[in-house]
């Protein structure tokens, strides 16, 4: 979001209705500055039980989005202070509209490519990458395979 401050390509005291103008007014309110910092009241994004109920696959921007974006706000933008993964989906969905590219291939050609960082990708775990491993969790009956969020 910095880089994206820095080449003025937005601001930290643009909303989120110049990007999302259809957006609620409760959200399109919000400010860049408040999501960064975890003050801007975004409710949490319901569990990942839910999303998974969509299907099995990489769930678009605006797919995850639906899952919040008509809850009220949790409280008054900057009065208190609540981390939420739904306030960083929500900027990612912004990067998005603001770069007019998939948020994915802006991480990978603005941050991961020019870093040299060529073993690293945006995580989607639709997609074959050799070598990777998969995750794993220890339970009560021991070790089973992890469900991923974003699947």
């Amino acid at each position: 979001m910095l880089q994206l401050v820095e080449r003025g390509t937005l601001s930290l005291a643009d909303t989120v209705g110049k990007f999302l103008p259809e957006y609620p007014a409760p959200l399109k309110g919000l400010t860049i500055e408040q999501l960064l910092t975890h003050t801007a009241g975004v409710p949490n994004a319901p569990s990942v039980a839910s999303l998974l109920a969509v299907g099995r696959g990489w769930l678009a921007a605006d797919q995850v989005m639906a899952t919040f974006k008509d809850l009220p706000l949790e409280f008054a933008p900057g009065t208190r202070w609540a981390y939420r993964n739904s306030g960083y989906q929500l900027l990612g969905y912004v990067v998005e509209k603001a770069t007019e590219q998939p948020f994915p291939e802006y991480i990978e050609h603005t941050l991961l490519e020019p870093a040299a960082m060529t073993h690293s990708l945006w995580g989607n775990d639709m997609r074959v990458v050799p070598n990777r491993t998969s995750p794993y969790l220890f339970t009560r009956t021991g070790i089973e395979n992890a469900v991923n969020g974003n699947v």
